[in-house]
């Protein structure tokens, strides 16, 4: 009951198919060949082909008996390797158009982390932001609903072009021949507008926005305005949306100043790189910078219809929540704190080593933290909450 095969400890072995009936087997060298068919018929296996090669016989075992043969096999001491008979697919690298030209992907290393995962219909990511293009085709199958936070109606078309780039670099439809590659290819978008035709919003709306989309089955949201590092009304949302499940993302600011602002542990707060991995100059610094990702001639999608290419932490802060859409969809009853940390546990360190006020744990890297959330797992919590009233 408790066998495990020892490749499946790879995540990205372990998110494999494999043919569910068949063991591939390596004797010991001098092994008996009466003592491992004596093991093979006491399994109830047979063997219907051979490598001879490397001497590695093919295993029919019982219907769900797989484990459970390869058990007995494990027992008997006679076998060098055994092991499932996985499914490979073809590396993943998409159709589109304009994928070759989105020098991002590769930095962030994301073809490998689609050859584990390409996003998940379960993790929702909301758009935070001035709406989204409805009719983008690179957008418009992927929008499951939204919300005009600014207008209190349902409209929530874009006003000035930024939510549609924001939006394409998450989560563009990918794998069309049409246009640009998305990070988090299956995970549904809401669209919710809390901006205005010149691009500005207030804490009020970008907190509504935020607590609209947990509301509504958001699972990452991604919040490209700043400075929100000191905002303690958009803090109180996006702890409230932490506590409710989800994990909010917010730009780190595009004045290329440095502060000592602290941040706060419910959040990732973004900052920018180039694709040589160096501090983008208008990037903002400081200790509530979490991690930097590229944020320098990042293509997507633009207003009516269109691509573009754009500059800023506001796009940098989508790529991160692409990566943690595609980290959280391999094992999505993980809670927002372990997600965090598998996203920040496995960054590339960049400048100093270790922690610093400019790049943060270091650039985001896709495969890692696909790699890492399908490993991780939450501990029962079983210790009683306590409570002190502080004030009043």
């Amino acid at each position: 009951g408790d066998f495990a095969f020892e490749e499946d400890a790879d995540a990205a072995v372990a998110t494999l198919a494999f043919a569910e009936d068949e063991l591939l087997v390596q004797s010991l060298p001098g092994a008996e060949e009466s003592a491992v068919d004596a093991v093979f018929a006491e399994a109830g296996a047979r063997v219907i082909d051979e490598i001879d090669e490397i001497d590695v016989k093919v295993l029919e075992t019982a219907p769900g008996q797989l484990n459970q043969t390869a058990e007995k096999l494990a027992d008997s001491g006679l076998f060098e390797t055994f092991q499932k008979s996985y499914l490979y697919p073809p590396s993943v690298v998409p159709n589109d158009t304009l994928y070759t030209r989105q020098t991002h992907l590769p930095q962030i290393r994301a073809e490998q982390a689609w050859d584990i995962s390409t996003g998940g219909e379960a993790v929702v990511i909301a758009v935070v932001d001035t709406g989204v293009d409805p009719d983008h085709p690179d957008l418009k199958d992927k929008i499951i609903g939204g919300r005009n936070i600014y207008d209190a109606n349902d409209r929530f078309d874009d006003v000035m072009g930024h939510g549609t780039l924001v939006a394409g670099v998450a989560a563009a439809i990918s794998n069309n021949a049409v246009g640009v590659t998305g990070i988090a290819w299956k995970s549904p978008i809401l669209a919710v507008r809390v901006g205005n035709a010149e691009g500005l919003s207030s804490s009020q709306h970008i907190a509504a926005g935020i607590l609209w989309a947990v509301g509504n089955g958001a699972k990452v949201i991604n919040v490209s305005f700043a400075p929100l590092w000191a905002d303690k009304v958009v803090k109180s949302a996006a702890q409230q949306a932490y506590q409710r499940g989800c994990l909010v993302v917010i730009s780190a600011g595009n004045a290329g100043g440095l502060n000592t602002a602290t941040g706060y542990e419910e959040v990732l707060f973004i900052g920018a790189i180039t694709p040589e991995n160096q501090i983008a100059s208008f990037s903002d610094k400081g200790p509530f910078v979490d991690l930097v990702a590229p944020g320098t001639s990042i293509r997507s999608t633009s207003f009516d219809g269109a691509y573009g290419m754009a500059n800023g932490n506001s796009f940098a802060a989508p790529i991160v929540v692409g990566v943690t859409a595609l980290a959280w969809s391999v094992n999505p009853g993980l809670r927002p704190v372990t997600i965090r940390e598998a996203i920040l546990s496995t960054t590339v360190d960049l400048g100093a080593a270790g922690e610093d006020d400019t790049f943060g744990r270091g650039a985001v890297d896709a495969a890692a933290a696909v790699q890492k959330a399908a490993q991780s797992f939450d501990p029962v919590d079983t210790t009683p909450p306590t409570m002190r009233v502080s004030t009043p």
